[in-house]
């Protein structure tokens, strides 16, 4: 994996430095709760495992860090990828409070669909949202993503102790030139 570079921010690839970071932000009932579920929780060890299996040749995700131009690591971002089918699910978390709403999570979006896009040559990016996290479906529209159904009910809310309703979106390559343009 490389090191994706923007004006404002990079994405590296996730490392064993970065555990703390994760171990944190998956612990934060706050943050988690626009996930949806506490199934995220990790410990330290399993995440240590985790970045383990992000560097073997075969590993079936990308992950990186998102990282300010002042050196802060802010939150997380990668897909995992159907190489049979040519598609990636994204996924994405601003982890740092004090760097959420302000135009992060769209500009480590856009630098991730450049490479998936051009670099990696997929012809399609899907990611599923929790119906109730409004700001997230609202961004993801905005830049391009096409809602294509809801599956009922599908997920679970641990804090929130109900189950929600979960928002398919999808983008194809032939979209994000369009946009792109």
């Amino acid at each position: 994996m490389k090191i994706i570079k923007g004006k404002k921010i990079l994405l590296r690839p996730r490392e064993m430095k970065d555990v703390s970071y994760i171990v944190k932000w998956y612990g934060n009932k706050d943050l988690m709760m626009y996930y949806g579920h506490e199934k995220y929780r990790v410990t330290e060890e399993q995440e240590k495992k985790h970045v383990l299996g992000l560097k073997k040749k075969d590993c079936e995700e990308e992950s990186f860090m998102i990282v300010t131009d002042d050196d802060r690591v802010i939150g997380t971002i990668g897909f995992d990828k159907n190489e049979c089918n040519r598609y990636v699910g994204l996924y994405i978390m601003i982890g740092d409070k004090k760097f959420q709403d302000k135009g992060y999570a769209r500009m480590a979006i856009n630098l991730m669909l450049e490479y998936i896009f051009k670099e990696k040559t997929f012809f399609r990016v899907e990611l599923n949202v929790s119906e109730p996290y409004k700001k997230a479906l609202h961004l993801y529209e905005s830049i391009g993503f096409k809602k294509e159904g809801v599956r009922r009910k599908a997920g679970w809310n641990k804090i929130a102790k109900n189950y929600e309703n979960v928002v398919v979106m999808g983008m194809l390559k032939d979209e994000w030139l369009k946009n792109k343009n």
